[in-house]
């Protein structure tokens, strides 16, 4: 996640992760293009506080998701 460890989440850090999940490629477009909507302070990276709603969004949004599309 955090690669260069700087305790942030940047979108290209967060779009070479998204590589690494078993899901559909437009699935990973959608988390790509909801990444700014997490980020309260419009500084481009997500701090841990930003970040977790992210995750809920997409796990939970993953589970909502019956027919996959």
């Amino acid at each position: 996640m955090d690669a260069n460890k700087d305790g942030r989440l940047s979108q290209q850090e967060f779009a070479k992760d998204l590589r690494h999940l078993n899901i559909p490629d437009e699935r990973k477009a959608h988390f790509r293009r909801k990444f700014p909507a997490f980020d309260d302070d419009g500084d481009a990276v997500l701090s841990h506080e930003e970040a977790s709603p992210l995750f809920n969004f997409m796990f939970s949004f993953q589970n909502l998701d019956v027919n996959k599309e």
